[in-house]
């Protein structure tokens, strides 16, 4: 029998559908270090061996690079005293998390395979952290080329990131399986049956919805500041869930505009998912400047599953530009743009016919990414 280690600090719904296709196979034992495991749709099988680590903390910066930080320095105590014929499956979650597969193969000869869902240190350079050329991007880039070429297996989420690791190293090839939804947990419900939309006064409302992660790098101020031109559309209604870093900047640009037509709630449970993705018309997803080819938000994934049509706050070019375009299922706006983004959102409001066609086109589209993409993780290390 062999054992896999996984390591990712936050376990959310896709990963415990990975874990549990390993978990399934006769011939797999499964052991999960993590900070948190975040069950959805399903729950996570009682056989994977579980050991819990610091939790990740995105409040700050600080507190972000610490919890990391400390993530790590666990994790690696913790492989210590495990098996070195255990294989490792290192996520870039906590993002320094894969150097430790070049340690341990160096020192031990372990075999690990990687799963690259943000690539460092080009979101770092990207998004203004730091400059190229530095010490630290010189010696992290080092690091890259080492640990992909090192690596037994490499996957990512997308063809653009896989592009961005083999600048690094061309010889390696990833391979590319992209997020998915489980379409029997998220799909379309009719509003007439969504206790959400009664409990949250939506009946007879145009809603326009953002739900995750109020980053740094997302813009969300032209959300607001689309909803405050068409403020005196009575039956358009936008709704941001979440939290993060922007909160407190939207939270004062509402107050500023006096806008009675945003409403901020917090992380829903994962029982009441189903409800709030479908209770909106436009689901609204945002890449800031620099992360094209380097992040896929996988909210994206969810919206094609609840039949939304997609407004999308990124460079045209990016990879969520591609899919939308693919699968014309909503439209991509420059960050900024923002006459425009409410011009769509009012076209789409006043044209039932079209928004139907998006919707439907994002159903179907969802068909295409499902929990089927999991099984290729075993398939392709086994």
């Amino acid at each position: 029998m062999k054992t896999f280690v996984f390591v990712n600090q936050v376990t959310g719904a896709l990963f415990i559908d990975i874990l549990n296709d390993f978990v399934k196979k006769e011939d797999c034992k499964v052991i999960l270090l993590t900070g948190k495991v975040e069950e959805t749709y399903i729950k996570l099988a009682p056989s994977v061996k579980v050991y819990f680590l610091i939790k990740y903390n995105r409040t700050k910066a600080l507190n972000r690079i610490y919890t990391w930080s400390l993530f790590t320095l666990q994790t690696s105590i913790k492989l210590l005293f495990l098996n070195k014929k255990n294989e490792l499956f290192l996520v870039s979650n906590p993002p320094f998390i894969p150097m430790l597969g070049i340690i341990l193969k160096k020192i031990f000869k372990q075999r690990y395979h990687l799963l690259i869902y943000d690539i460092y240190p080009d979101a770092l350079v990207n998004f203004g952290y730091i400059k190229k050329k530095t010490f630290i991007h010189n010696i992290w880039s080092k690091i890259n080329k080492t640990q992909f070429s090192e690596a037994k297996t490499v996957f990512t989420i997308s063809e653009n990131m896989s592009e961005t690791i083999q600048n690094y190293t061309p010889s390696v090839i990833p391979i590319v399986v992209n997020n998915w939804v489980d379409t029997s947990f998220i799909k379309p419900i009719k509003k007439s049956k969504n206790w959400f939309i009664d409990k949250y006064n939506l009946k007879n409302k145009f809603v326009i919805m953002y739900s995750g992660n109020l980053g740094k790098t997302h813009d969300l101020e032209s959300l607001i500041e689309a909803a405050n031109l068409l403020k005196k559309e009575n039956s358009i209604q936008f709704l941001i869930i979440g939290d993060g870093v922007k909160k407190i900047l939207l939270t004062k640009m509402i107050e500023n505009y006096q806008l009675n037509n945003v409403l901020m709630l917090p992380f829903q449970d994962s029982d009441v998912i189903p409800f709030s993705m479908t209770a909106a018309d436009i689901g609204v997803v945002s890449l800031g400047d620099g992360a094209e080819s380097l992040s896929v938000p996988s909210k994206t994934y969810y919206m094609l599953g609840a039949g939304n049509c997609i407004l999308a706050i990124a460079q045209q070019y990016s990879e969520l530009g591609n899919l939308i375009n693919r699968y014309d299922c909503g439209s991509i706006f420059n960050p900024g743009n923002v006459h425009a983004i409410a011009d769509y959102i009012l076209k789409m409001k006043n044209d039932n016919p079209a928004l139907n066609i998006k919707s439907k086109n994002a159903r179907n589209a969802s068909k295409k990414f499902t929990t089927k993409n999991a099984l290729k993780f075993y398939e392709s290390v086994k």
